[in-house]
């Protein structure tokens, strides 16, 4: 952790080689309608892209990814009526692609369910 000028703590973290080497083979849909990720996962299988992953990072992006290289650029080129039906923009990941918010779902357990003002 350091101190900046502005006195905010930055952390800086060591990224694993292999991650990188994945996230730089992969590449980022924003999503043109609100869509859960399942589906698009499921038409990919139907549509013969097994292979190709789809994870929601937030917001309303996803990393599409593939363990076989050149797969994903293939699917871009061939399924263009597709991704346009559920994405605005699919790009290449970049280090600068990032969201800037994520819903958590956090389950309690033994606070009551009401709670009473002061």
């Amino acid at each position: 952790v350091e101190k900046h000028q502005d006195n905010a703590d930055v952390l800086y973290i060591e990224v694993d080689g292999r991650v990188l080497k994945e996230l730089e083979r992969s590449f980022v849909g924003v999503l043109a309608l609100s869509v859960e990720v399942k589906r698009i996962k499921t038409t990919l299988y139907m549509e013969g892209f097994a292979h190709i992953s789809v994870t929601d990072v937030g917001g309303n992006m996803v990393l599409i990814f593939s363990p076989k290289v050149g797969e994903v650029e293939a699917m871009c080129k061939a399924k263009v009526d597709w991704l346009t039906y559920y994405f605005k923009e699919v790009r290449p990941w970049s280090p600068s692609c990032f969201v800037d918010r994520r819903v958590t779902w956090v389950k309690v357990h033994g606070i009551p369910l009401h709670l009473e003002p002061n």
